[in-house]
């Protein structure tokens, strides 16, 4: 195995200034030189960016925020200019940016949403074996020149599920990943399936009136649920489901539940109202 990436120190002034040119063929000693320091920025770029929301981890759990009597909603609007939602999200992806960040043998981006999606897989296997794995699939991925997209990386997640951590770093893996298309739960003519979000029992309460390993057996191509429903009825839904959901919850059926499934149900939580505080701010 090749040792991993260390970002090496660097100033700005060894990034010069972008020119357009000419070039073909191989690259020269000094482009080759240039090329190296503009990755170095980046995986420098990945390492700040951890560092910055482990210091804001830092901030709020030893309420350092509370000068001149701000809240910490004060707080992530006054420094980082984002809502609370959008800061503790941030915040919960941090640990694992950083596993990523240092288990890559050479700098690659890490979207905000590979994260995100990859946070359910951290609960199951631990997190140095969801980082290696997504790296893993990276490198896989560019050797044969796939792309690694959201579906690709809820593909990884859902194997995961019932996948042992070996296996998570294999080809066959990565093949189905890629192969994999987004799920969604099927309803018919507008209702819910049977144990499914608004009915009485939720897959992720703890409830056991859905056998586990029994949901995939109704799920169709996102693409055709979103042909059957126009944008404006899908959004109804959620928010009814939405509803029905903080209905139970405050009758007490969020009880018992296992720590790891309440961590997933905050983490989508987050990530819905992130997502429509960016459309209330783009209206």
């Amino acid at each position: 195995m090749p040792e991993p990436y260390r970002p090496q120190p660097f100033t700005p002034d060894l990034i010069p200034e972008p020119v357009e040119v000419e070039a073909e063929g191989a690259l020269t000693p000094e482009e080759v030189d240039t090329l190296g320091h503009c990755e170095a920025a980046f995986a420098n770029g990945t390492r700040a960016e951890w560092m910055k929301w482990k210091a804001a981890h830092v901030v709020r759990s030893r309420r350092l925020h509370r000068g001149g009597g701000r809240t910490w909603a004060d707080y992530c609007q006054d420094q980082f200019g984002e809502s609370e939602s959008e800061v503790n999200r941030r915040i919960q992806q941090w640990p694992l940016l950083r596993a990523i960040a240092e288990q890559q043998d050479r700098p690659r981006s890490i979207p905000d949403s590979h994260v995100q999606q990859l946070l359910p897989m951290v609960e199951q296997h631990g997190r140095d074996v969801t980082a290696r794995a997504y790296v893993a699939l990276r490198v896989w991925a560019a050797e044969r020149r796939h792309r690694v997209t959201a579906g690709v990386v809820d593909g990884l997640v859902e194997l995961a599920r019932s996948a042992e951590s070996p296996a998570l770093t294999t080809a066959i893996t990565f093949q189905q990943a890629i192969e994999a298309k987004p799920k969604r739960a099927k309803k018919a003519s507008g209702e819910p399936r049977e144990g499914a979000l608004g009915t009485g029992s939720h897959p992720n309460s703890g409830d056991s009136a859905a056998p586990a390993g029994e949901a995939d057996e109704t799920v169709v191509d996102a693409e055709i649920v979103q042909d059957e429903l126009p944008e404006g009825r899908r959004a109804g839904q959620m928010r009814d489901v939405l509803q029905e959901l903080l209905a139970a919850s405050e009758e007490g059926g969020l009880k018992d539940v296992p720590t790891g499934t309440l961590k997933e149900i905050s983490a989508a939580a987050l990530s819905i109202a992130q997502l429509a505080d960016e459309v209330l701010q783009s209206r």
